[in-house]
């Protein structure tokens, strides 16, 4: 698999509780959605930062309606592996090998953690911590973890 070159996510805050992120590979767009019944913004953010911590795997999960998305990252010698999953209502618990792949592509590790610190960076700025809630998040903006994925960048990383 040939590594990508650039990656940029956006997530959308869709009102009632549903969020939705375009993750964009080489201007492929991919489009996963999740209820904010879940901590998906901050589950996000947090596997963000524990690959800017140097661990080799991170994973997390968004909860719909009637699907399951796992984001799941592996390090490799070639670079970052992401998988996006997808798992219909009744095949939620499954292993990953049995979900449908959304996206599986290799990525600098740095481009994906500083991706997710942008998204994040960009929900709080249009919002705030009390608008993110107002808009129908049953969690609080994740500051704290944001916090620590943006220590865990080096420095020119985390302002750019």
């Amino acid at each position: 698999m040939k590594p990508a070159q650039s990656i940029r996510i956006r997530h959308d805050l869709l009102g009632a509780g549903w969020a939705n992120a375009a993750l964009i590979v080489d201007g492929t767009v991919t489009i996963v959605s999740g209820s904010n019944r879940s901590d998906a913004l901050g589950d996000l953010v947090t596997a963000a930062r524990l690959l800017a911590e140097g661990e080799a795997d991170a994973r997390c999960a968004w909860e719909g309606e009637r699907h399951e998305t796992r984001w799941i990252f592996n390090w490799r010698s070639d670079g970052l592996r992401l998988r996006i999953l997808e798992f219909s209502l009744n095949e939620r618990f499954w292993d990953d090998k049995d979900g449908r792949i959304r996206v599986d592509v290799i990525l600098p590790r740095l481009e994906v953690t500083r991706a997710v610190l942008l998204a994040a960076d960009e929900i709080l700025y249009h919002h705030g911590a009390a608008g993110y809630r107002a808009e129908g998040v049953t969690h609080p903006f994740p500051t704290t973890a944001l916090e620590r994925l943006r220590s865990a960048l080096p420095a020119s990383e985390a302002a750019a």
